[in-house]
């Protein structure tokens, strides 16, 4: 889908799109410096649940800024890897690899 917007991809609308791409840098240090390696299943719900927004944020922010991140993360990844398919990635199961070769930094 390389022509489809962003925001389509991820079931953002523009709006959110724009919300999200505007704090990336906040979002993804927040999930870093707290998060990132934490098995607590609250945590679900500040990054991943289909919520209309973002509920530890502003009723203005996207939600689902887990998949956000990822998808960041994956796209970080392919960029630095373009002999990888994503049938290839997707078999992957080494993700701190897959995390520390994106070499993500937004």
């Amino acid at each position: 889908l390389p022509n489809t917007p962003d925001s389509l991809k991820l079931f953002y609308t523009a709006g959110q799109m724009e919300w999200a791409d505007y704090f990336e840098a906040n979002i993804y240090h927040e999930l870093l410096n707290d998060d990132i390696y934490s098995v607590d299943i609250k945590l679900y719900n500040k990054y991943l649940a289909d919520k209309p927004h973002s509920t530890h944020l502003s009723l203005e922010s996207a939600p689902r800024l887990g998949v956000y991140v990822g998808w960041k993360i994956v796209s970080a990844y392919m960029e630095r890897h373009p002999e990888v398919s994503l049938a290839e990635l997707i078999e992957r199961t080494d993700y701190e690899a897959i995390f520390r070769d994106a070499k993500y930094k937004p």
